[in-house]
């Protein structure tokens, strides 16, 4: 589901749709998604590098060019545990087109309370988190950096070189 907010670029809201997708309710919302992916990667179109974490956006003359990173060490957990955040290598990648599509802050208590909305009073002492670690927020961090209006961490997608 697309969301924008207060439907304004430059008011309360977002200023890119955000898009949703409901958790638990099945593989079959997400299969016809991935099967497109996996055959993109069959014919070479599509490069997927798990466990790397961007770090960097990489700019050049204002323009982001690239990303860099940390490579993390490979993880077999089962679904809903802490994979490890073991750095064991770097990487940097550069793109024609540089596209940021980043999670929320769900797992990030201190960045939940940063952004608690005034009218809501005070934030809980005590929250619960129903997404994953990762889901800390920090490609806002990274993005804001680079001067770039990011509104929801970390997936990035490039088209061009590496």
């Amino acid at each position: 589901m697309a969301e924008r907010g207060g439907y304004l670029a430059d008011g309360h809201g977002n200023s890119v749709p955000r898009f949703h997708i409901v958790w638990e309710t099945g593989p079959a919302l997400v299969e016809p998604f991935a099967q497109r992916v996996k055959e993109h990667m069959k014919n070479g179109l599509v490069t997927f590098l798990p466990r790397h974490r961007v770090d960097e956006l990489l700019t050049k003359n204002g323009t982001v060019v690239g990303v860099s990173g940390s490579i993390l060490k490979e993880s077999k957990i089962e679904r809903g545990q802490d994979s490890n955040r073991e750095v064991v290598g770097e990487f940097e990648y550069y793109g024609d087109t540089i596209l940021v599509s980043s999670g929320g802050i769900g797992a990030n208590f201190e960045l939940i309370r940063k952004n608690w909305p005034k009218r809501l009073g005070n934030p809980p002492k005590h929250m619960l988190s129903g997404v994953p670690k990762h889901v800390d927020g920090r490609m806002l961090a990274i993005t804001k950096n680079r001067g770039k209006n990011c509104e929801s961490g970390s997936d990035v997608a490039l088209h061009g070189r590496s």
